[in-house]
């Protein structure tokens, strides 16, 4: 059994105020998939896509890949 590499990176960001509210915009739109997803009672990935996907895309304007990545990351199916 290899042991796993043990280290951490710290990087500053210094991006411009418009890309900071960019990225704080997407930050909140995902916080908002996450909500609608607790909302669910899907029990698994089709499920889940029945029940939120439409309403996340379009309360979120979140793009296709996005709304998957928050899918997969559910509390739901853990």
């Amino acid at each position: 059994m290899v042991d796993k590499p043990q280290f951490a990176m710290v990087l500053t960001l210094s991006p411009s105020s418009e890309s900071l509210e960019a990225l704080l915009g997407t930050l909140d739109a995902y916080r908002q998939a996450m909500e609608i997803l607790d909302g669910t009672k899907g029990a698994n990935l089709v499920a889940l896509h029945e029940e939120a996907y439409e309403e996340i895309r379009s309360r979120t304007g979140l793009p296709s890949r996005m709304v998957r990545s928050s899918r997969a990351r559910s509390p739901i199916l853990r």
